[in-house]
C-alpha cells in the first residue's frame, strides 16, 4: 500500500499523508475528550461535560476523504498492474468505505460499515502482495 502513495503525484501525497495524520489527531483528540467525559461522569459534574461531537465528525470527514484519496490511487494503479481486476475490487471497497464514512455523519448507524469496508480490501492487498513462499529443504538426509 505504501507503494501505491508513493506513485501519487507529490501535491495528491502531501494532500493525502496531511489528511490521514489530522484523522489521527482529531481521534487522538476525541479519545481524550471521552475520557474527560468519563472522568466528569465518574465525579458527577455532568453539568460541565463538553461533547465531544463536533471532533468525531470532523475525524470521520477526513477518515472519508482519506479513503476517496486511497481508492483513487489504487484505480490510477490498475493500469500498470497484472492484478488489474482485484485492484478494481479493492478499490470498490475503499470508495464504499468512503461513502459510509461520508454518509455516517448524517446517519451515525452507518459508521461502523465505513471500517467493515475497509477490511476486504485488506484482505485483497494481502492477497496481491503476499510474500513468495519460502524454499524448504529436506532435512531428513
Amino acid at each position: 500500500m505504501l507503494g501505491l502513495v508513493g506513485r501519487l503525484g507529490p501535491g495528491v501525497r502531501i494532500v493525502l499523508i496531511a489528511a490521514v495524520l489530522a484523522t489521527g489527531v482529531f481521534d487522538c483528540w476525541e479519545n481524550f475528550r471521552m475520557l474527560t467525559l468519563l472522568w466528569i461522569a465518574g465525579a458527577n459534574l455532568m453539568s460541565e461535560a463538553a461533547l465531544s461531537r463536533p471532533v468525531s465528525l470532523v475525524k470521520w470527514a477526513l477518515f472519508a476523504f482519506d479513503l476517496l484519496l486511497v481508492g483513487f490511487g489504487i484505480l490510477r494503479e490498475t493500469s500498470r498492474s497484472t492484478s488489474r481486476s482485484l485492484l478494481i475490487a479493492m478499490s470498490g471497497f475503499v470508495f464504499l468505505g468512503s461513502l459510509s464514512a461520508a454518509i455516517g455523519i448524517f446517519q451515525n448507524n452507518v459508521l461502523g460499515l465505513s471500517v467493515l469496508f475497509v477490511f476486504p480490501a485488506l484482505l485483497v492487498a494481502a492477497w496481491i502482495w503476499k510474500p513468495p513462499r519460502a524454499q524448504t529443504r529436506d532435512m531428513t538426509t
